[in-house]
């Protein structure tokens, strides 16, 4: 599935060139920093004991 696939219906503003949303080839969807791989969408979320967005930047280096 691509990125602008899975976006496809709702409002966003990207710092991306909209090309590189319309390639980017999602295999696998995770709120864990740890299970990144290349092609992992990364939600952060914020929780009860700890907020996913603290995480993004071990995401972003998997």
């Amino acid at each position: 599935m691509t990125l602008s696939s899975l976006l496809q219906g709702i409002a966003y503003t990207s710092p991306s060139e909209p090309a590189l949303i319309a390639g980017c080839e999602i295999t696998h969807i995770t709120e864990d920093s740890r299970a990144v791989k290349p092609g992992t969408l990364f939600v952060a979320l914020r929780g009860v004991h700890a907020d996913g967005h603290r995480f993004v930047p071990a995401a972003i280096e998997a």
